[in-house]
């Protein structure tokens, strides 16, 4: 009774240790990939050309951005905060 016992018990550990482990990062890979919506879309919008931007609309707007800067706008709630007494 008790050899059968061991060589039952030797059996499920022995399945136990045949499962193949994942690589690690895996599961990150995994969620990337789950998380990608067109993983194609590197080739397929390869033509395009994202970084073009008009001479005439550029000088306009570095022209707001740098009017926008030089101006800072004046706080108007001024919040105070008292620690201790």
């Amino acid at each position: 009774m008790k050899t059968l016992m061991i060589i039952a018990m030797g059996l499920m550990i022995s399945g136990c240790s045949s499962q193949q482990r994942p690589e690690l990062g895996s599961s990150v890979q995994a969620m990337i990939e789950q998380q990608t919506y067109n993983p194609a879309a590197t080739q397929q919008n390869a033509s395009r050309d994202g970084n073009s931007l008009d001479g005439e609309i550029g000088v306009n707007v570095l022209r707001k951005y740098r009017e926008a800067v030089s101006k800072p706008q004046e706080v108007k709630n001024e919040i105070q905060v008292n620690i201790g007494s």
